[in-house]
């Protein structure tokens, strides 16, 4: 009776999920839910869509953990007190320690989250419920893949390591489950994550649409009973977006404050675990240990996919918020009538002040965090190798390999004296050009792509990646390439590795790249013969003298230095491409940057003219014949100004990767628009400053590639990054010489 009854139960629940097609929040998160009722921490039952806890399952999670934490207290006796776990050496027995405490941490956080965790779940599935099927299809083929994949992986992994390791029973089961509950909470935050964006982006969506009937309701704004019946349909349909959005607000801020303790010790345990797996990686980088070295490679692939999905989810679902203050303003600026500009002010108001990040307390989880733990892992393993490789400094000396380029020119336009876009982007489209990374033609002030150069571009981009691959694997697996030292084995690789990737995404982003200098080239028709001819002076002078000094350079390199002719081209394109993006982002930004500069000038010349109108102030005629030429231009400068924006956050979008005076000059406008506010007494013109000034205020005009601000803070750091590196290498070299007089005595 008992299986019978097992058995219905299963077909009845079967149908409600099936794998890449959820329909609710419940299928979407089923693979999520399963594991986690596996490992105990789930004790909940869903009841016509509502989250309960029942007694049973709470008694389950309460036994479980009660066990876990006594036998991990049992483990850290045995390790750090008795001493019958012995490691053998320091760096294993730190490494095993940060892995249990912070484990045990998650776990027992866990369990007495369980009570906000629920009322975050339930919150999250009464907001979903406003998803249309195609974003819960989208979002499962994501997570039910990611879910899946991640738990056998972690499975496959488990196994492997066992098989190598001895270990006791209980220890085994221990390590395996720390492992399975950290895995499983970092899984369940990034869902969340996930549903919480899409949310934002069914937000975005409705405002994009309501922005449509706007526009199209300028046909009929003559019609009286049309105006009437439209608004108060748009009207309610906005309070509607409005209190969404608020709803939506409320359950981030809770996800933040749920997770926040979880989140905290797993960056941790993860930057430690990133850490001491590098470390031992590298020392024992002259063992042939392919079973070990397999397990280090597994565990450092894994830390790594999590931290950097993790970042990225967060730092798209804080995109997707951010994105619903511009949408808000591009209703605005549309709309004439009084009552709903009234709610759209509220509306921008409201998306200011909740500030929609995915944070751990007070760290934002995006890619500054990535970055961060990149330079803190270097450091800390810098340091940690520093004293290990004393006999091999002592032995052989650090061989630094400069990479350089070499590069031909094609003069063939008029130096310095630019007319346009195209004529001020000259040098750097052709050298561009010659490296197969501009599939583009310009036909009539429209950028093209065509078959031909699309062509050559995917067979340059093939024959790139093909013999990057095999450059790495003569390097790090079969060792045909082999540098002297670890410092110069390290750096070659961070250059392959990185190089190789910049390579790949320019050529994804083809497109978006084209969209984006098409935009420029638009916006760009409004400056001045003045604003090229400065232009010209700076991006001419930049792109062909960087070209001639890095050909100069690769000559003497190449004179110097024994490289095959096939590892040379690949070094030297890998150095060009790299060069070349970062140059076509500067001139992106110089140009953005003249344009904002071209907006403040209007808007100073418009403070002139509200100033010289302060005589005429009780002249009636002359009063209401000067506002309306007033407020055309103040519109124009307010539409001109958002275009600009947009492109500047499509730049960021397509580069990601001389920025801190086009945010000064964005910043700018903001000041000249308040000076006009303060010198005006027309409540028209007053208005459209207000709704301009609250515009700038929405466009955050920074320069940034995934939450990493390019300014001079960015600069800053840089240059403190790279003197501690610096130090810890020159402490080498003195090791160097040290060895080298104690050898020297000795012999004597």
């Amino acid at each position: 009776m008992s299986l019978k009854f097992q058995r219905y139960i299963m077909c009845k629940m079967w149908p409600k999920w099936q794998l890449f097609h959820a329909t609710d929040f419940q299928s979407l998160m089923y693979p999520c839910f399963t594991f986690c009722r596996i490992l105990g921490i789930f004790p909940y039952r869903i009841n016509a869509s509502t989250f309960e806890t029942t007694k049973p399952l709470y008694f389950l999670t309460t036994f479980i953990t009660c066990v876990f934490c006594i036998y991990e207290l049992i483990m850290l006796y045995k390790i750090d007190i008795t001493g019958t776990i012995n490691f053998g050496t320091i760096p294993l027995t730190l490494e095993r320690n940060c892995f249990f405490i912070l484990g045990g941490f998650i776990g027992i956080v866990t369990y007495i989250l369980n009570g906000p965790r629920m009322r975050l779940l339930q919150n999250i599935m009464e907001i979903s419920l406003k998803l249309s099927p195609d974003s819960y299809r989208k979002l499962s083929k994501f997570i039910h893949a990611k879910d899946i994949f991640g738990f056998s992986f972690l499975f496959g992994r488990a196994i492997f390591f066992y098989y190598i390791i001895d270990y006791g029973i209980p220890d085994k089961i221990l390590v395996l489950y720390v492992t399975f509950i950290v895995f499983q909470m970092d899984m369940l935050h990034i869902n969340c994550v996930c549903v919480l964006k899409a949310c934002f982006k069914e937000v975005n969506d409705n405002l994009k649409n309501l922005r449509k009937l706007v526009m199209s309701d300028e046909s009929h704004l003559l019609r009286r009973v049309y105006h009437e019946q439209r608004n108060p349909f748009l009207l309610k349909k906005l309070k509607a977006l409005k209190k969404e959005h608020l709803v939506i607000s409320d359950t981030v801020q809770m996800l933040n404050t749920t997770f926040s303790l979880q989140l905290l010790a797993t960056i941790v345990m993860t930057f430690a675990e990133l850490t001491f797996s590098l470390y031992f990686y590298i020392i024992h980088w002259t063992i042939n240990h392919a079973f070990y070295n397999a397990l280090l490679t597994t565990s450092l692939t894994y830390q790594c996919s999590k931290i950097v999905l993790m970042g990225w989810t967060c730092d798209a679902g804080k995109d997707e918020a951010i994105r619903i203050g511009t949408n808000v303003h591009e209703i605005l600026n549309n709309i004439i009538d009084e009552q709903i500009k009234d709610e759209l002010q509220l509306f921008s108001l409201q998306v200011l002040n909740r500030e929609n990040t995915f944070s751990t307390k007070g760290l934002i989880l995006d890619a500054t965090l990535l970055v961060a733990i990149v330079g803190n892992i270097t450091t800390y393993l810098l340091i940690l190798i520093q004293f290990l490789i004393t006999d091999q400094v002592c032995n052989k000396k650090v061989t630094n390999s400069i990479t350089y380029i070499k590069c031909k020119v094609w003069p063939k336009w008029q130096l310095f004296h630019a007319t346009d876009f195209q004529s001020l982007m000259y040098p750097c489209f052709t050298f561009c050009r010659i490296l197969g990374i501009f599939p583009y033609r310009i036909n009539a002030s429209t950028f093209e792509t065509t078959k031909q150069s699309y062509f050559l571009t995917t067979f340059i981009t093939s024959v790139f990646c093909i013999y990057e691959l095999i450059t790495l694997y003569r390097i790090d697996i079969i060792g045909t390439i082999n540098y002297s030292s670890i410092p110069v084995y390290l750096e070659r690789n961070c250059f392959f590795i990185l190089g190789g990737f910049i390579g790949i995404v320019t050529y994804i982003l083809n497109g978006p790249r084209m969209h984006l200098l098409q935009n420029i080239m638009e916006i760009s028709l409004r400056l001045s013969p003045d604003s090229y001819r400065k232009l010209s002076r700076l991006i001419h002078a930049k792109d062909i003298f960087g070209s001639f000094l890095v050909v100069g350079r690769t000559t003497i390199y190449y004179c110097t230095v024994n490289f095959g002719i096939v590892d040379r081209i690949l070094v030297l394109y890998i150095t060009f491409i790299v060069f070349q993006m970062d140059m076509l982002y500067i001139n992106c930004v110089c140009v953005l940057k003249a344009c904002f500069k071209e907006v403040n000038n209007k808007l100073k010349n418009l403070r002139k003219l509200v100033v010289s109108d302060e005589p005429h102030l009780f002249r009636r005629i002359y009063h209401e014949q000067r506002n309306p030429f007033l407020l055309t231009k103040l519109k124009a400068l307010k539409k001109e100004h958002l275009m600009i924006s947009d492109t500047v956050q499509m730049l960021n979008t397509t580069f990601r990767w001389a920025c801190d005076t086009g945010k000064d000059e964005a910043t700018r406008i903001g000041i000249n628009v308040h000076e006009i506010l303060n010198d005006t007494i027309d409540e028209q013109i007053k208005n459209e400053l207000q709704l301009f000034s609250l515009q700038v205020l929405n466009r955050e005009n920074t320069f940034s590639a995934k939450g990493l601000i390019l300014d001079a803070t960015l600069l800053v750091a840089i240059v403190g990054n790279i003197t501690t590196y610096l130090l810890i290498l020159i402490q080498f070299l003195i090791t160097d010489q040290v060895c080298n007089k104690k050898v020297t005595n000795s012999v004597t």
